[in-house]
């Protein structure tokens, strides 16, 4: 039996949902079914063209909004790419220079919508690092790219022994991740999963 595409998506612990188009004596099979194989949804067509139509209607109907953003990317296994993302100890955007590696639609922690990159860093070849992508804000540009310091700092003084400086905004500043986004070049997703707080602040 030939897989023409196949995609895994969690829901919830040790649950997911297998979506996938095969060939069955001569005909194009798409089926959802879950863990314990029980179909979910199923139909076959003698045209690929029309199953992968249908197949596309599956993953609309069973993924999460931050699943789907990044399954329409397209992104390529192997490909350079830069991650930007508000740190969550500090609160600062920090652009990760990646080669991904791998890409899995599974929940993480309490949240199903997740999606989570495995990838190494740039000059850091030994080992593997992921980050998982949810709630929060985040953005994928084509190549490696740098955050200018610009974006973060501003200048208070300046002399040819020291520069004094700070931060431009509080941490977790949803502008952070506005002013990263503009300064940066080829974008392939922008997610903006800010939300109000009490104060009235927007956070990234």
């Amino acid at each position: 039996m030939k897989s023409y595409r196949k995609v895994e998506i969690g829901k919830g612990y040790e649950k997911k949902i297998t979506i996938d188009i095969s060939d069955v004596f001569g005909e194009y099979e798409v089926i959802a079914m879950n863990e314990e194989y029980d179909d979910l949804d199923l139909k076959r067509f003698d045209n690929l063209d029309e199953a992968n139509k249908y197949f596309d209607e599956l993953v609309e109907k069973y993924m999460g909004t931050i699943q789907k953003l990044i399954y329409d990317t397209n992104l390529e296994i192997g490909k350079r790419y830069t991650l930007i993302y508000c740190d969550e100890a500090m609160g600062f955007p920090v652009a990760r220079q990646i080669t991904l590696e791998k890409i899995s639609y599974k929940p993480y922690a309490q949240y199903d919508d997740n999606v989570t990159l495995e990838y190494k860093l740039k000059n850091h070849r030994k080992y593997s690092y992921m980050s998982h992508l949810h709630r929060i804000s985040f953005s994928i540009f084509d190549g490696w790219q740098q955050i200018p310091d610009s974006v973060i700092w501003e200048t208070i003084s300046e002399n040819a022994e020291v520069r004094t400086r700070k931060t431009k905004y509080l941490c977790f500043d949803a502008r952070y991740m506005e002013d990263a986004n503009k300064a940066m070049k080829n974008p392939v997703v922008i997610y903006d999963g800010s939300v109000v707080g009490v104060n009235g602040r927007r956070y990234a």
